[in-house]
């Protein structure tokens, strides 16, 4: 599934959150690939910024070690 367009202007306060579930569909995809490292040039490809793209990757990486500890939870889709 193709990473969403960004739609929030630059300098909006929720628009890291919004990068994080563009990539989350793409991430689960691309997660245990040998090409899980094409997510970041796919989301900048987008028109997301890098620090908002690596801001992301980490969230979810975190928040998918939590999940396979046995901590966190599927967010609602």
């Amino acid at each position: 599934m193709p990473i969403k367009l960004p739609k929030l202007p630059y300098d909006h306060p929720d628009r890291d959150v919004a990068c994080e579930e563009a990539m989350q569909m793409r991430f689960n995809e691309l997660y245990n690939t040998p090409n899980f490292f094409k997510l970041s040039a796919e989301a900048m490809d987008a028109g997301w910024e890098p620090e908002e793209v690596r801001l992301g990757i980490r969230h979810l990486i975190a928040a998918r070690t939590l999940l396979e500890l046995g901590i966190g939870s599927v967010p609602p889709a």
